[in-house]
């Protein structure tokens, strides 16, 4: 885990809106205002492909705000999950299991995400991390400031995350699993 007393929050994403960008950044400053010391850093690119795409120009008046940093891509997560404590994905849903949250497990990082498909079907609540409810910043910031009391649950939480992972979520799982699905096709009479 990264030195220091502040609670340091990483989001890797595309930078769209139905990733939650907007509700992490409204969550970790009520809890900036509520005397809590954490950071958000913001990592990824817009996608001008996707209407909802948000705009540089946003991401960048995000960056003026005190304990917010948006930092672009990045071509190598373990150096962030290095340097971050929790990983925090506040998704609308509508995508699966998002692979960002997979990767911070991997990295042993716990995992602060919505209550939707996909990510609660990784993450555990109180076990791998947290859920919270979607498009709920408030709820957001209570847990936010919660976990920067006990930065113990936060480090054990992403014990768990990593061992959730290399029991049933890696790429080679994933795998086995899909070429049994197909052998199970394919063994079925026509």
């Amino acid at each position: 885990m990264p030195a220091g007393k502040d609670l340091k929050i990483a989001m890797v994403s595309r930078m769209v809106w139905s990733k939650g960008a907007d509700i992490a950044v409204e969550a970790v400053s009520i809890a900036r205002g509520r005397g809590y010391d954490v950071s958000l850093s913001l990592y990824g690119t817009p996608d001008p492909s996707n209407p909802r795409s948000l705009s540089e120009d946003t991401l960048k008046n995000w960056s003026k705000l005190p304990g917010i940093e948006w930092h672009g891509s990045t071509r190598d997560v373990r150096q962030i999950w290095a340097a971050h404590d929790l990983a925090c994905l506040p998704t609308r849903g509508g995508e699966g299991l998002p692979r960002s949250i997979l990767e911070a497990g991997a990295c042993g990082r716990a995992i602060l995400t919505t209550d939707v498909p996909g990510c609660r079907d990784l993450v555990r609540d109180g076990q791998e991390g947290w859920l919270v409810p979607p498009d709920d910043a408030a709820a957001l910031a209570d847990r936010i400031c919660a976990l920067a009391l006990d930065r113990q649950l936060v480090a054990q939480a992403g014990i768990n995350a990593r061992q959730r992972i290399t029991s049933g979520f890696t790429e080679a799982h994933v795998m086995a699993q899909m070429s049994g699905i197909y052998r199970s096709f394919a063994m079925k009479p026509a």
